[in-house]
């Protein structure tokens, strides 16, 4: 009877070690079975090093859109426009003249098409000039009846423009557009700012009716101004993930801890290689591409050479990172799988 269970178990371990549902190198075996399916060359393995690392080792390209040009009607300008209010104030040094102990004019407002309606002077077209404009128009104006007569001009009101900010931001809502170059980056920090990292959001301009998506790199450099009824959603964008999973510490959807992420800073982090059970020298990360094969890149961690690719090689939003189970790790489940059948024999000796 014993002879007999010596021989199950033994057996057992012959099975369990030679069994292909504990493969060794982890993704490999899945991916040249692909390969012999109905389906060849839908996977593409390829090992990287620091020979072939540029070949394979590209930037993550997200979709923008070209943004559109700003309607200079619609956004804060310093020139005179329709619905402003101007103010004028007239002295003059002549004791003969009426104004010598100075009169204030006004406010006069700026009709919708641009013309103010000015006492003793009639009707002139300021829409569009600089207040130092007008002042020299409406000088010359004056100075044809009243010859030494001094003019100074102000913008009282001016019809205020608002711009709208909504989603990730830590102040949404309306607000003003004060000076000449706001930009689509000035309306997210009068916002407060994004309530998560810059790099992880999607930013969509709405205007008129129509949707801009841009990401915050875009955002840094345009210089698009924001106009009158703008709206800026802020999203979490769905490019600036992967996934973990195998031997980690933290499996699961992690987003990037930077704009520019590589494989160290995953698996370097506390959500990298289990130390008791992961393997350095089977990292896999899986990545398809839209329309064509899926690339299968492997590391070994255990060589330098490896290690230096793995510090300097881009990951790509929607990513799949794979870590593969040491040798070790598995020989240590295989034994806790035929512990209990020793246990029982030595129960059955003890027994008898």
């Amino acid at each position: 009877m014993n002879y007999l269970l010596n021989m199950v178990t033994l057996g057992f371990l012959m099975l369990v070690t030679n069994c292909t549902l504990l493969p060794e190198a982890g993704p490999v075996n899945i991916v040249k079975d692909a390969q012999d399916e109905d389906t060849p060359g839908s996977y593409r393995l390829i090992d990287i090093n620091s020979s072939n690392l540029s070949s394979f080792n590209s930037t993550q390209h997200n979709k923008v859109d070209k943004l559109p040009s700003v309607d200079s009607s619609r956004t804060y300008t310093d020139t005179i426009q329709k619905g402003d209010t101007l103010s004028l104030y007239l002295i003059d040094p002549n004791p003969e003249e009426s104004f010598t102990g100075g009169q204030a004019i006004g406010p006069l407002e700026v009709s919708q098409e641009g013309e103010v309606n000015i006492p003793f002077i009639g009707t002139l077209q300021l829409k569009g000039k600089s207040i130092r404009d007008a002042e020299f128009m409406i000088k010359e104006q004056f100075a044809l009846k009243f010859s030494s007569a001094e003019v100074s001009v102000s913008r009282n009101k001016n019809i205020q423009f608002r711009a709208n900010s909504i989603g990730l931001v830590s102040r949404p809502g309306q607000h003003t557009i004060d000076r000449p170059d706001f930009t689509l980056a000035d309306l997210v920090s009068l916002s407060g700012g994004t309530s998560i990292e810059p790099h992880l959001c999607e930013y969509q301009l709405h205007r008129d009716g129509k949707t801009y998506i841009l990401d915050s790199k875009q955002l840094g450099k345009s210089k698009t101004r924001v106009q009158d009824g703008d709206l800026l959603e802020v999203t979490r964008s769905k490019h600036q993930h992967l996934v973990i999973l195998g031997n980690a510490n933290r499996p699961g959807n992690h987003p990037f801890p930077s704009s520019h992420s590589h494989l160290t800073d995953f698996i370097g982090a506390g959500n990298g290689i289990n130390l008791e059970n992961g393997n350095p020298s089977g990292i896999f990360i899986f990545r398809k591409k839209p329309g064509s094969k899926t690339d299968v890149f492997r590391f070994n961690l255990r060589k330098a050479d490896g290690l230096i690719a793995a510090s300097k090689f881009h990951l790509h939003g929607d990513d799949v990172i794979y870590i593969t189970e040491a040798p070790l790790s598995r020989w240590n489940r295989i034994i806790r799988n035929v512990l209990p059948i020793g246990q029982v024999q030595s129960a059955r000796q003890l027994a008898q």
